[in-house]
């Protein structure tokens, strides 16, 4: 189940918002191909203010942004409800944000510097050796066992794993990049998208770490939209994109219903 949550920015957001919009505009009135990634920076930067304006540099405040109050309501109703929670974000800076706010819920946590490598089980039983020593054999084998499984278990593993067993973990947050593909975090049957990439794919493979062989529960997956701005922009390119290839790969549709799409 699919459900957007169309927000209005606070006060201090509009402002700053309506000034990054008309910086765009009046440099797009000027514009040459050399100005186009100055563009898209600053689109960037425009997806940052509807975040939150800690993105680009402002203090720490209640009044700065709609999407961390919306967000509050959603994870109480979620954890009262007894369930657990995904959270995504494509700014590495939001995640640590909303790391801080809901760190009593214990989160697990996945970006793109949370290393992926493990040591294979040879070298981590040499290491074992090498640190521990005489300690090494007079250790039970589940102690051995134990250690072992943390040095040939990733970093970005153990976070599923501390998010999938772990009942005091509610919360996994992660940025869509680098959590599209290679999880399975089935625990959860909630998630919740700050802001989102600017393709189908990355979208889809992001909320399917939950929506997944494994799932015994219906998903529900929330967009925090905040209306007239970009977020609006960029949703419907994304599905307007899950359009376009749904009719190029039905090859029960007809050519005419393909060029009628291709010109929309």
């Amino acid at each position: 189940t699919f459900k957007n949550i169309e927000l209005e920015m606070l006060p201090k957001q509009r402002r700053m918002y309506e000034a990054v919009r008309k910086e765009i505009l009046e440099e797009l009135a000027e514009t040459d191909i050399h100005k186009v990634p100055s563009m898209l920076a600053k689109l960037t930067r425009l997806q940052q203010v509807t975040n939150s304006l800690q993105l680009i540099g402002a203090e720490p405040r209640k009044d700065q942004s709609i999407k961390l109050k919306a967000l509050d309501d959603l994870i109480e109703e979620i954890n009262d409800a007894g369930e657990k929670v995904i959270i995504f974000t494509k700014f590495k800076t939001m995640l640590d944000i909303i790391t801080e706010k809901y760190k009593k819920y214990n989160p697990a946590i996945v970006h793109g510097e949370v290393s992926s490598h493990a040591l294979p089980e040879r070298e981590a039983l040499q290491k074992c050796k090498r640190k521990y020593k005489d300690r090494w054999r007079a250790m039970s084998e589940e102690e051995r066992n134990s250690i072992l499984k943390e040095l040939t278990t990733s970093p970005r593993q153990q976070e599923v794993y501390k998010f999938q067993e772990d009942e005091d973990c509610r919360i996994f947050i992660g940025t869509t990049e680098a959590c599209k593909e290679g999880l399975t975090l089935t625990a959860a049957s909630n998630v919740i998208f700050i802001d989102y990439p600017w393709n189908w794919a990355s979208y889809s493979q992001a909320y399917s770490r939950a929506h997944r062989i494994g799932q015994e529960n219906a998903v529900t997956v929330y967009n925090l939209i905040c209306v007239n701005t970009i977020d609006e922009k960029v949703f419907n390119t994304i599905m307007n994109k899950k359009s376009m290839s749904e009719v190029m790969l039905d090859t029960s549709v007809s050519k005419n219903e393909i060029q009628t799409q291709k010109a929309y």
